[in-house]
């Protein structure tokens, strides 16, 4: 026989041999060799273009809280970003829900390209352990967060101009005791009256996120014009509707916390401090003290609760 023949003979005998030896094999392998057949360098591509989409994304998402939560106003950034304050150290927490998949999809993409050595892909994956272990020793940021944290957590008197201290912790104490949780409570949230509603039911009248003018964010608006006003009249008919008992009351209680400062809008409670407002509103008969806290401490001076003139 001709070499032609033969070659001929040999390549026409080679599908048989093929399907005998894959016939032959262990059943491990034959499923690793035919799962191995579908993964074409095409899909493997399509894989990886997905996995970018979701990883943008997800950074985008990030992107659009942060921007709503620092920049932007209204009921869209309300909703968007109701989970976080409007201050800048909140939203920058965000930023490793963003940057972390960005390096871990890049340590993947590097790990998945078959044409670098073993010792790179090795050495990657060991400074990416390294750079992940050495951010949890020697962070004097994080250190510091965590005492500000602890001391959040401590209720005393040891800072008197924070947000919840133990002398305000029995103050709010009283005033639901005197107020009952259906009466409407204007206050200023920033020197920690917002803590009635969270630890005793308290309906405290106050926006808790940001100014707007629709809905809710009208009447809290409008109560903040009609106190500013010095009209009692005015003050009264705009808050004692809004209770559901018929009373309303105010509670002065100290300034903002320094802690809550960085509060976008802590400007619109600034009516609420006027103390030559409260000693007009109590001299004309608008609202009259109910609970006076002065004694309390030291730092109280001025400090008390009164009642509007609903009737």
């Amino acid at each position: 026989a001709s070499a032609i023949d033969r070659a001929s003979d040999s390549t026409a005998a080679q599908p048989h041999e093929q399907v005998a030896d894959f016939a032959a094999m262990p059943a491990d392998r034959r499923n690793r060799k035919t799962s191995a057949s579908y993964r074409t360098p095409r899909s493997d591509a399509s894989q990886l273009r997905r996995d970018a989409i979701a990883i943008l994304l997800a950074f985008f998402l990030v992107g659009l809280v942060y921007v709503c939560s620092t920049a932007l106003t209204g009921w869209f950034p309300n909703i968007v970003a109701a989970a976080w304050y409007r201050a800048e150290t909140r939203p920058l927490t965000m930023i490793p829900f963003g940057v972390l998949p960005l390096i871990v999809f890049a340590a993947v993409v590097l790990l998945r390209a078959g044409r670098l050595p073993n010792v790179t892909k090795i050495i990657a994956i060991v400074l990416l352990a390294a750079l992940a272990i050495s951010c949890q020793f020697g962070n004097t940021v994080r250190s510091a967060l965590s005492d500000a944290v602890y001391a959040n957590m401590t209720i005393d008197d040891a800072r008197p101009d924070e947000q919840l201290t133990a002398t305000k912790e029995k103050i709010l104490k009283k005033v639901v005791k005197e107020t009952g949780t259906d009466s409407v409570v204007v206050s200023d949230p920033l020197n920690g009256s917002m803590y009635a509603t969270a630890m005793y039911g308290a309906d405290m009248l106050f926006p808790i996120y940001n100014a707007k003018a629709e809905k809710n964010g009208a009447i809290f608006g409008q109560t903040e014009n009609a106190f500013a006003s010095g009209d009692g009249k005015a003050l009264t008919n705009t808050v004692c509707p809004l209770s559901a008992d018929g009373d309303a009351y105010f509670l002065s209680m100290g300034g903002q916390a320094p802690s809550l400062q960085m509060f976008t809008f802590k400007q619109q409670y600034d009516t609420f401090h006027d103390q030559k407002l409260i000693d007009q509103y109590a001299k004309d008969g608008t609202m009259r003290k109910v609970q006076d806290y002065s004694n309390m401490a030291s730092y109280a001076k001025g400090w008390a609760l009164y009642q509007f003139n609903c009737q």
